[in-house]
């Protein structure tokens, strides 16, 4: 693969938006809210008239579609993940939102499976590090059966790891890729 596969236009404004997440993850926490929505918009508008200008109208409306498509390839594991206990915050996922609107419903779902990757033994070291390891699968069992007075999990930077497994989805593009 050279290098104008590898940095596209699309990959370029995925940078571009996980930086400023990562940074500002690390620095407050939280991942803005209008650098989230405000990819997803770019993307559902810049798609569609790079499409028209490009390939004509009828390829305007294919381009919102995928975008629209990454965006809900994206909600439906970030909201489980939100939902299960806070594994994921909102801000996470929307930032992955704002990336499956970017890319598209396939690219985006490698990323997240390449998150996953990542995350398992990062989160399993900071837990170990807070002395929090045992209480793993109470976390789990107070987030999926709604317990109130259950341990709350461990609030942790996550753009990071949603950077990594980005990055992995690019150093090896073949990658859970059963598409052509």
């Amino acid at each position: 693969m050279d290098l104008q596969q590898l940095l596209t236009p699309a990959d370029l404004v995925v940078v571009g938006v996980l930086a400023v997440a990562v940074y500002t993850d690390l620095r407050t926490q939280k991942i803005p809210n209008v650098l989230t929505f405000g990819g997803m918009a770019l993307a559902l508008v810049v798609h569609p008239l790079l499409a028209f200008f490009q390939v004509g109208a009828d390829a305007a409306f294919p381009a919102f579609l995928n975008s629209l498509l990454g965006i809900l390839a994206a909600f439906v594991p970030g909201f489980l993940f939100w939902n299960l206990g806070g594994a994921l915050k909102a801000g996470d996922a929307k930032l992955l939102m704002a990336i499956g609107a970017i890319l598209g419903p396939f690219e985006v779902l490698r990323v997240f499976v390449l998150v996953l990757i990542v995350q398992i033994p990062v989160g399993i070291f900071q837990l170990w590090r807070a002395g929090r390891l045992r209480s793993l699968l109470r976390v789990v069992k107070a987030g999926v059966f709604r317990q109130a007075d259950g341990p709350k999990p461990m609030v942790a930077p996550f753009a990071s790891v949603i950077a990594a497994g980005y990055v992995l989805s690019r150093i090896f593009p073949d990658f859970f890729r059963f598409w052509s």
